[in-house]
């Protein structure tokens, strides 16, 4: 990347993240939550990218990468406290204020100290000269639903 220090935004598979490393970006940003649910009052995102945080970041240390997981899109300080570990992390003006009261104390485990291991599988190791590989995966994720975010996320974004 010619010393540009870069950031994969719009993350929301491990497939991504997986190409992201190879490239060798410096960070990359998995939205945890689809941006419409900082837009759209009610709006619940029913799959919360938690596990795949973490999952990315075990990935990476197991492979010695240097990118570095900087979660984005969260909504409350459950998510943030499960997030409790990961490298870096982006929080919301108002998220900071919250977790500023001394009543914060966390309500959740981290999902790094859990025993539950992510259900995250690394089908493939390399992307980087296989793009039909990384399309296939990248559509096939979650069935669909991570084409569903990226698309909502570039509508969001216009």
């Amino acid at each position: 990347m010619a010393g540009v220090r870069t950031l994969a935004t719009t993350l929301f598979t491990m497939s991504q993240a997986i190409l992201a490393a190879e490239v060798g970006c410096t960070y990359i940003a998995p939205y945890v939550n689809q941006l419409k649910v900082h837009f759209e009052p009610g709006f619940t995102d029913p799959n919360k990218l938690l596990p795949l945080c973490v999952a990315i970041q075990k990935h990476y240390k197991s492979i010695n990468a240097k990118t570095k997981v900087l979660p984005a899109s969260l909504t409350s300080t459950n998510e943030i406290y499960a997030l409790a570990g990961v490298d870096h992390i982006t929080i919301a003006p108002d998220l900071l204020k919250q977790l500023s009261q001394p009543s914060s104390a966390p309500h959740m485990e981290s999902l790094f100290d859990s025993d539950v291991a992510p259900a995250i599988s690394v089908a493939q190791e390399s992307f980087v000269n296989d793009e039909s590989a990384y399309r296939i995966a990248f559509t096939r994720d979650l069935h669909g639903a991570s084409e569903e975010k990226l698309t909502q996320a570039s509508l969001d974004e216009v």
